[in-house]
């Protein structure tokens, strides 16, 4: 039997046999093993304790724990309940503590762990006042790192958010609602919020400017001034169309006239004419052709990109963004 590291660990990881150890090793299995995790059982987990502090609350199961008590993210000196600060209630639920550690494996069976942001496996860190972007380590972005702030913050290997009637971000004042004041709603320290936060979509945690001086976090388009921008454009585009091909049919005209005038002295006059008659052939070829590919292409372009029915239309149907 191969062993799948992405489903089950073996007590070479932390220490704990498991069932999956005994068939491993071949043995015969004729009734459900206690302690075995299988159907409801207690599963043979390795126990990793958090440090408690005594200014805390502790629910814990297994390796899933619920605190209750002040900012300290990475211990008793850490966070502003590290340094005894009020008005810094905190709710950190956590699960696999030092999960990532030793490579994945996890920490030993019967470890004592304090919180850590990066190996833990999976928490939801609920504070009055924090400092959560330096506490999780994210890139400061246009909106900057906030310090001494009320934040939820959510961190696992993957999250998923699912709104069944829709879903929205949204940064700023409440509208609409009592209760907050006369001034209306202020940060969770009383202090006035600006007319529209920021929101800031960060791949990769780096907002570092690229080697060739690209900025690296741009902001992205409105679907609607942008396919104003592109309708301009377009029209631009079929007045620049347009010119080319008068200024095109003019000249042939002319070169045409021309050739007739040198034709009536023939046999004088006929080389002119031919020549002239070549002008006129490369201003149908390379002028006036090419504008009338030039104009079924544009129109092509904008029934495709600016229209609703386009199969490229560049407005979403469903996502939208101030």
């Amino acid at each position: 039997m191969s062993r799948d590291t992405t489903k089950i660990y073996s007590k070479d990881d932390c220490g704990v046999e498991t069932t999956f150890d005994r068939l491993e090793a071949n043995e015969i299995i004729n009734q459900i093993p206690p302690n075995s995790g299988l159907l409801g059982t207690e599963a043979p987990e390795c126990e990793v304790f958090y440090l408690q502090l005594p200014n805390q609350s502790v629910m814990q199961h297994s390796n899933a724990s619920v605190v209750l008590g002040a900012d300290y993210p990475k211990g008793a000196e850490s966070g502003y309940g590290g340094v005894g600060g009020q008005r810094c209630a905190t709710i950190d639920l956590v699960v696999g503590r030092a999960g990532g550690a030793r490579t994945g494996r996890g920490a030993e069976d019967g470890t004592m762990v304090k919180n850590n942001m990066i190996t833990d496996a999976a928490r939801i860190y609920i504070s009055q006042k924090t400092d959560v972007d330096k506490n999780f380590g994210f890139a400061n972005g246009s909106i900057g790192s906030i310090k001494g702030r009320s934040a939820i913050c959510l961190k696992a290997d993957g999250l998923r958010m699912i709104g069944r009637e829709g879903i929205k971000i949204i940064t700023g004042r409440a509208q609409g609602v009592r209760g907050a004041g006369s001034d209306g709603e202020t940060n969770s320290i009383g202090g006035v919020l600006s007319q529209a936060p920021k929101i800031d979509l960060i791949a990769g945690n780096n907002t570092e400017p690229k080697a060739n001086g690209i900025e690296t976090l741009q902001p992205i388009l409105l679907g609607d001034n942008t396919l104003d921008a592109l309708e301009e454009l377009e029209e631009m585009l079929s007045e620049i169309i347009t010119g080319i091909e008068t200024l095109g049919k003019i000249e042939r005209n002319l070169y045409e006239a021309l050739a007739d005038s040198f034709y009536a002295f023939s046999p004088y006059g006929e080389p002119i004419g031919d020549a002239l008659m070549q002008v006129v052939e490369k201003i149908d070829t390379g002028c006036l052709e090419p504008m009338h590919e030039a104009r079924k292409n544009k129109t092509l372009w904008k029934l495709n990109y600016f229209k609703p029915y386009g199969y490229k239309y560049i407005c979403s149907n469903n996502v939208r963004t101030t």
